[in-house]
């Protein structure tokens, strides 16, 4: 259920719908769902596996943003 393209909504949705607990992707689609606001209520508390790959390693402003919302502990 995941778009070839990304769109925040569809993939809020597909991992609510789904109950995935791990999703894999590159960093700045996870800016983007942080961004979202649905993230805290649909996403946060379902995904317990985040992995960053395909591209750089966590984008600075993904680890600050995390840190700073509290969303994952900050193991970085």
């Amino acid at each position: 259920c995941i778009p070839d393209t990304f769109k925040p909504d569809a993939v809020v949705s597909c991992v609510a719908q789904m109950d995935c607990d791990e999703l894999a992707t590159v960093g700045a689609v996870y800016v983007g769902l942080l961004k979202h606001p649905d993230f805290r209520t649909k996403i946060a508390g379902r995904l317990h596996l985040c992995t960053i790959g395909g591209g750089a390693s966590a984008p600075s402003q993904l680890v600050q943003f995390l840190v700073h919302q509290k969303s994952v502990p900050s193991r970085f």
